[in-house]
């Protein structure tokens, strides 16, 4: 992992966006995420915020928008068990 240097306006902007982000993130589940789900989380976001910035985003709602990207995906299935489909097959014609 390479490591950036930020300045203090770097810090702001990229700590609103973290917060955007969390808020974002936290509202589209239906259920409180574990600890460890939370740590995880966190971590994700916070790597692609600062790839985001690195790459010249600055704007804080693109920068949170960018953040979630592929996060979401990556969380572990819903614990609800999934019925399975019926097939139909349509009567063979003669």
């Amino acid at each position: 992992m390479s490591f950036s240097a930020y300045d203090t306006e770097a810090l702001r902007l990229l700590t609103t966006a973290l917060a955007e982000a969390l808020v974002t993130f936290r509202a589209s589940k239906r259920t409180a995420l574990t600890e460890t789900e939370t740590s995880d989380v966190t971590r994700k976001i916070t790597a692609n915020l600062m790839t985001a910035y690195d790459n010249g985003e600055r704007a804080p709602a693109a920068l949170a928008r960018v953040a979630l990207q592929g996060v979401a995906m990556a969380q572990p299935p819903s614990k609800t068990p999934r019925t399975p489909a019926v097939v139909r097959q349509s009567p063979e014609s003669p």
